[in-house]
């Protein structure tokens, strides 16, 4: 019975992975730049993205760009190979500028030969 149950629950997570979560992302384009400070649904779109990918682990999605959001921004830079160093001022690290729009839209597209997404490290202790 219990082998059952852990491959229902797999089945489901893929199935989740697989079809929800390209959809939720394909339902969003971004095209304002955010920063530290900035609210409304442009944060609330960032912040279920970020979360649904494993990058926003607040237990929240608040609609408000705060450090916690500015962290998983730098996390989906870095792993993203679109910055990994600077400030939001004088690289862009932490801030949602066109280039990480250009890679956030391109989420949806995913598979394509134009986007690839790189999964963020998972601590595989957890």
């Amino acid at each position: 019975m219990k082998k059952i149950f852990h491959k229902l629950r797999y089945l489901i997570s893929v199935t989740l992975i697989v079809v929800v979560l390209p959809l939720a992302v394909q339902a969003y384009e971004f095209s304002n730049s955010l920063d530290v400070g900035d609210r409304g649904p442009d944060v609330f779109a960032l912040q279920s993205v970020l979360k649904g990918l494993g990058f926003f682990d607040y237990p929240n999605i608040t609609g408000y760009f705060g450090p916690v959001t500015q962290s998983a921004v730098q996390a989906f830079q870095t792993v993203q190979n679109i910055v990994s160093f600077g400030t939001p001022e004088s690289t862009g690290f932490g801030r949602v500028g066109p280039q990480t729009r250009a890679v956030l839209n391109g989420l949806g597209t995913l598979g394509s030969e134009e986007t690839t997404f790189v999964p963020p490290p998972r601590n595989i202790h957890a």
